[in-house]
């Protein structure tokens, strides 16, 4: 008996040793204090960047759904790993989607991609891609032309708009273009958004990415505050704007008395489709006939606007035209 209890003694002993030895041990597969702290030496996100995502798959599986932990790496990060289509313009499952539908917030891209864009944990500069001013918060990067440079604010407005329209009979595609490049009435109020638009100084303030349209008429287009315009968004028409020729002159004020049949020279004022551009909105006659109504009848415009006009009323100086001055010489 005592030879088989030394017998049992000895080969406990060794099976201890031999495990105690072991030089492949099995991995400790509970995590380490500071796996989920972004500040920590054992975030695992640095473990990931270490050594790679297929660490992970022995517990969350092959394709990170969960496996036999149940816990998907999706529950946390919503689109990580991401798709082969991540990158690829225009697919239903790349980048721009996935911002699209957390209504334009970069938050989740700065997680991993750094407060900058410029690589952060994963190394990876969003300014590869989007390498103009601003990287990827650059204003025609989500709106606008984003293949021209982002110094030309006309660059800014659509087309294309949030959702890749170009059709001017989208309201959000409209007539931005004929407002900031127009150049055929005047250049005295084009590359300006704030004449409509609250103005916005950074991507992230409260009246951007906000799931608002905020229209907030300034400047010339409330003739420094003398006129109040509106937008009807079911409409989609701008009215009492004074570029559209919502103006009243008195004649107790003028300095050319002799040129009033009334006591005042108004504007026709007409509401305008912000959708309808290239439907003769723009005719000559339409924000004001000619002359205007209480403007005494002359031959011509040239004879006292001449630096503004020709004798044939071709505008010569568009900076003089829809200003906000009665040019009078």
């Amino acid at each position: 008996m005592k030879i088989v209890l030394v017998v049992i003694s000895s080969i406990i002993s060794f099976l201890l040793i031999s495990c105690s030895n072991d030089a492949d041990p099995q991995p400790d597969l509970t995590h380490p204090a500071g796996w989920m702290e972004k500040g920590s030496a054992n975030f695992h996100g640095r473990k990931d960047l270490t050594i790679g995502s297929d660490f992970c798959t022995p517990c969350h599986g092959e394709d990170y759904a969960g496996g036999s932990s149940g816990v998907a790496c999706s529950d946390c990060h919503n689109e990580y790993p991401h798709p082969d289509t991540w990158a690829a313009p225009g697919d239903n499952n790349n980048h721009a989607a996935f911002i699209r539908a957390k209504y334009w917030s970069m938050a989740l891209c700065k997680t991993c991609h750094g407060s900058d864009y410029k690589g952060g944990l994963s190394k990876i500069s969003c300014y590869t891609c989007h390498d103009q001013p601003g990287g990827p918060e650059a204003c025609n990067v989500c709106h606008g032309t984003n293949t021209s440079s982002v110094s030309d604010i006309s660059s800014w407005a659509p087309p294309k708009d949030l959702y890749d329209h170009t059709d001017t009979s989208v309201p959000s595609v409209g007539a931005h273009q004929s407002h900031l490049t127009m150049n055929r009435w005047t250049t005295a109020f084009t590359q300006d958004c704030n004449l409509c638009h609250v103005e916005t100084n950074s991507f992230d303030a409260p009246t951007h990415i906000n799931g608002v349209v905020d229209i907030e008429f300034a400047s010339i287009a409330t003739h420094n505050g003398e006129v109040n315009p509106e937008y009807n968004f079911s409409s989609h028409k701008c009215s009492n704007v004074y570029c559209h020729g919502n103006f009243t002159l008195r004649k107790e004020n003028s300095l050319n008395p002799e040129m009033y049949t009334d006591s005042l020279i108004v504007g026709n004022n007409p509401s305008l489709d912000w959708t309808g551009t290239g439907y003769n909105q723009a005719a000559c006659g339409t924000c004001h006939i000619l002359p205007p109504k209480g403007h005494k009848a002359y031959p011509n415009c040239y004879t006292c606007h001449y630096t503004v006009v020709d004798e044939n009323n071709n505008i010569i100086d568009k900076s003089k035209h829809i200003n906000g001055i009665i040019d009078v010489y």
